[in-house]
Order: structure tokens, then C-alpha cells, then sequence
């Protein structure tokens, strides 16, 4: 049986790229790509389904920190290999700690070395004065970044990234399973760029990607209660823009790839993979 959501206890956000139709009559594959959230809570009967279903290979796209908060559950299983294509060293945005840590833009925190001296220079009451500085500036989860744009800066700046990505794909003997944290940015990218790679609509690349909120929805009430927790006075709630898919993220990117690369081929081919790569990773994806 072939499924567009895998039935498995421990993940929510785990889905086959299998069963779209291509503008030139074809239609994507089963078992070949499957886009997930980072699979942590996974038990003996998920990993034999996986087993089953044929996958043979793990792509983590997390950062050192992300996996060490956060263990692939697949990492160490036999029979499945387990390879990392690190986007950047760094989240994407909020983190979804669940040890009292700060939950800011990984870009906007003072690490602990950093501000250790500092305040053990300072009264037990009284916090230092950078810490005070980052507080104020400190952005809500309301005015949190816009997606699209978000997403431009990444397929720019991580070029090796997808080249590392996609070669691996493309050489894969059976199905292949890629992940970065909730499932739905960093693996939204990659499932937009192989489902363009075959000749997917756009319509059918952006309904793809919206449907992850829709799936994470229980996690983000998890991380939306631990994060009020630490900052009672934040306005923020599950309709933060933090949360969502909406489609004109999506929307945003394809545009950009279209407009500026001349399509997702185009695209990847700036970063490195050849013709003969995209015609194994379309032989593979398309029947």
C-alpha cells in the first residue's frame, strides 16, 4: 500500500511526495521522497513500516546543536543509513528547547561564555546591561520574519546545501527520508525543488507545502506553551505568522525561482548538479 501520510505513531508531519501529476502526462513516484519533520519520537514498529515501505536512507538537515537538543531516531538503525546535508549550524528561527533555554532567533542570543563574566560581576537583583539591551529589543513572535523572504535567502546563500542534498538523492538505491526540525522550511525547500525538478504545477508545490501547519498543529501548541511560559507578556498565539504555511510563502519562493534562476532546473544547476544528476533524480521520482 502507498500512503501520502505515513501512518506512524511517533512522527505527525511525515508525508510521500508520490502521486502528483507532471505537466507531461507522468506522475510522481511512491517510496522514493519523503519529507519529515525530525523523527524523535519513533518506536520498533515505525522504523519496521519505514523498513518495509523502502527506505534505505536518512538525510538530516539540522545543525550539530539542533541534533544534540534533539537525537534523529533513525541515526543508528540497521539498514537505513543515516546522512547529514547541514543547512547552517543554526535555527531557522524560535527554537523548540524544552530545557528552560532561551527561545530567541538563534541569531539574537548572547551564549552563555559570553555573558558568564558579565554577570557575575553584577548584583544577585540586577541584570547586566547587555542582557537589559536584549530584552528590549528582542522581537515578538508576532513580528517574526517573512517566509518567502526567508526562504530566498536560503535557496542564496545555501547553494552546497541543495547540491549535497540532491546528489545524495539522486545516487539513492531505495527510499529516501529528509528532515530538518518541525518538517516544514528547510524540507519545504528541497520538496519544492524536486517536485519542480519533475515538472509538478506550482499549485500543487504550494498545496503541498501549506498543509504542514495543519500537521504541526499540536506541537506548535506545545511550543507556543513553553515559550509564554518563559515570556508571560509576549503577544503570541497559533495564529503567529511563526506557525503558519501560507501559501504565499511558497508562493514567494517559486516566483523568485522562476523568475531570477529560469526554474528549479535552472536552479539547481547553479549549484552544482549536472544534467545527467537531474536526469537520474527525474528517472527515479517520475513513472
Amino acid at each position: 500500500m502507498e500512503y501520502r501520510r505515513l501512518p506512524l505513531g511517533g512522527i505527525r508531519n511525515i508525508r510521500d511526495l508520490g502521486g502528483y501529476p507532471t505537466k507531461d502526462g507522468g506522475v510522481t513516484a511512491f517510496r522514493r521522497y519523503i519529507r519529515s519533520e525530525a523523527p524523535k519520537s519513533i518506536s520498533a514498529k515505525d522504523i519496521e513500516f519505514l523498513k518495509a515501505y523502502g527506505v534505505t536512507l536518512v538525510i538530516d538537515f539540522r545543525g550539530d546543536e539542533e541534533i544534540k537538543r534533539i537525537p534523529n531516531g533513525l541515526a543508528d538503525v540497521a539498514g537505513i543509513e543515516y546522512a547529514r546535508c547541514v543547512t547552517f549550524d543554526r535555527q531557522v528561527a524560535f527554537t523548540s528547547r524544552t530545557d528552560g533555554d532561551d527561545k530567541r532567533p538563534a541569531d539574537e542570543k548572547h551564549t552563555a561564555d559570553e555573558k558568564r563574566s558579565a554577570d557575575e560581576k553584577q548584583p544577585a537583583d540586577e541584570k547586566p546591561a547587555d542582557e537589559k539591551a536584549a530584552e528590549e529589543k528582542r522581537p515578538t513572535m508576532d513580528a517574526f520574519v517573512d517566509w518567502g523572504e526567508k526562504y530566498i535567502e536560503i535557496v542564496e546563500k545555501s547553494g552546497d546545501w541543495v547540491r549535497d542534498t540532491l546528489r545524495l538523492m539522486a545516487n539513492a538505491n531505495g527510499g529516501v527520508i529528509f528532515n530538518c526540525a518541525t518538517g516544514k522550511d528547510r524540507t519545504g525547500i528541497i520538496s519544492a525543488l524536486l517536485l519542480g525538478i519533475a515538472d509538478v504545477a506550482d499549485y500543487d508545490i504550494i498545496a503541498d507545502y501549506t498543509v504542514s501547519e495543519l500537521y504541526l498543529r499540536e506541537l506548535y501548541e506545545e511550543m507556543l506553551t513553553m515559550y509564554l511560559e518563559r515570556w508571560p507578556n509576549e503577544k503570541a498565539d497559533i495564529n503567529s505568522p511563526f506557525f503558519k504555511t501560507a501559501p504565499v510563502n511558497m508562493e514567494t519562493l517559486l516566483k523568485h525561482i522562476n523568475e531570477a534562476r529560469g526554474g528549479a532546473a535552472g536552479y539547481i544547476k547553479s549549484c552544482g548538479i549536472t544534467d545527467v544528476e537531474i536526469a537520474s533524480l527525474r528517472k527515479r521520482f517520475i513513472k
